[in-house]
């Protein structure tokens, strides 16, 4: 009943504790325990209490003194200050603010110390990933970067690319053009559709769709009659900073208002870390880069710079192998890794939520769809709504609220740093301003 175990032991309290070595014995000697009509009494962090013929504790890490096991699981879980969305305090206030500059109308409030006069050129400069906490432990306090950083503001939610660099090209929130997260599921083609390019996020086959396609968009500066989207070529393998901001400066006089895109540094700390010296080499070469761009520019330039997210250090836990709860959903979890929504089965709702908590609920807040939505998460639920939200979240979603991220892919990678959760990590960014 009880397999693959690395350590068993019986303990003063009567119980027998079993610890493993992975996520997936883990997961399969409770379900066999719960078939053997045992039932769970309570979670310990990533731990489980079960009774039934005998009181038994099963643990996927490594305790030093399993007598004292509530104590030793306690003092693990991570401590991280979580963050509710606002997007009133948001990169959408700085589009808000290009378009009053050319005399259009904006959903939110425009700082004037920041639109301190009329510019004729307005650029946003995103740097994927450069969050405050990235900027601020990576980055010198005499960076340029640093040095120009006016304030702080909230991350777009989810705090992920997908759904913030959207938000910010159209000053629309995630609620309003649809772009909720990574991928989501399409009713239409029965698919789950990694929303840039189209593919299959878990069989990674080619739908022959994509996002930009099934639901579009249209830039802030759609009606401005001005305006550029500079970004890099995302068919190359390899792109330079210095190339597309170089395309930035050639065409900005005629374009009067940007939006500018680069990939880093939140591809490499994916890869590597997020407080990592390579990153602090990064980032240095970026703070250099961008400033000689800022001195480039032509007078009467505003340029703000500033983040889709920030980053935090993350380990993996592998969902897809816990059946106890793959078993109660439709379909494979969708959206983002750290801003997960879940479709359940007719009548499984009540027991997918009393399940999911004894897993996770140290890990990830777990909401109905419908109450995230009133709460504003994604934004004003009293506004306009895209009609592929409701199929986009399912009954439930789930936000990350510490370092872990419940992988629902049986792949390879294994992302060291990662994105769209709660954490205050995650949900702010730097508003870095330049004026020439």
């Amino acid at each position: 009943m009880i397999n693959n175990f690395v350590v068993n032991k019986e303990l003063k309290n009567e119980y027998q504790y079993y610890e493993f070595s992975n996520d997936k014995d883990f997961y399969n000697a409770t379900e066999d325990l719960l078939k053997n009509g045992y039932v769970i009494k309570r979670h310990i962090f990533l731990a489980l209490e079960l009774e039934g013929d005998k009181k038994i504790i099963l643990s996927p890490l490594h305790l030093t003194n399993p007598e004292d096991y509530e104590n030793e699981l306690l003092n693990m879980i991570p401590k991280h200050e979580t963050e509710m969305p606002n997007f009133n305090d948001s990169v959408l206030n700085i589009i808000s603010g290009f378009r009053a500059n050319y005399g259009f109308e904006g959903k939110y409030d425009v700082d004037k110390e920041i639109f301190d006069k009329k510019y004729e050129h307005t650029i946003v400069l995103l740097l994927d990933g450069l969050g405050v906490n990235v900027l601020e432990k990576n980055l010198d306090e005499n960076s340029h970067l640093r040095i120009h950083k006016f304030k702080n503001v909230h991350s777009i939610f989810p705090s992920t690319t997908a759904a913030a660099t959207t938000s910010i090209k159209t000053g629309k929130t995630p609620l309003e053009t649809g772009w909720t997260g990574w991928h989501n599921y399409f009713e239409e083609i029965k698919r789950d559709v990694i929303l840039f390019n189209g593919i299959d996020y878990y069989t990674e086959e080619k739908t022959g769709q994509s996002a930009f396609k099934l639901n579009p968009y249209k830039p802030y500066f759609s009606d401005m009659g001005m305006g550029n989207i500079v970004e890099p070529d995302f068919s190359k393998k390899k792109n330079k900073l210095k190339e597309v901001l170089k395309r930035s400066l050639k065409t900005i006089k005629n374009d009067k208002t940007q939006y500018v895109y680069w990939s880093e540094p939140d591809s490499s700390m994916h890869d590597i870390g997020t407080y990592e010296p390579e990153i602090k080499r990064l980032l240095d070469k970026i703070d250099k880069q961008v400033y000689s761009y800022a001195k480039k520019l032509p007078e009467n330039t505003l340029l703000i710079v500033t983040a889709d997210h920030g980053h935090i250090p993350v380990k993996a836990i592998h969902f897809f192998d816990n059946k106890i709860l793959m078993n109660l959903l439709e379909r494979r979890p969708g959206n983002d890794t750290r801003a997960l929504s879940f479709k359940v089965k007719e009548g499984m709702k009540e027991e997918f939520v009393k399940m999911f908590n004894f897993f996770y609920q140290d890990l990830y807040k777990l909401y109905p769809s419908d109450e995230a939505l009133k709460l504003g998460f994604f934004g004003d639920p009293n506004g306009e709504i895209s009609p592929f939200v409701k199929g986009f979240l399912g009954d439930y979603v789930a936000f990350g609220i510490n370092e872990y991220i419940l992988q629902t892919k049986e792949d390879d990678f294994v992302f060291k740093s990662h994105h769209a959760g709660i954490t205050k990590e995650e949900m702010f960014v730097p508003i870095i301003v330049f004026k020439k």
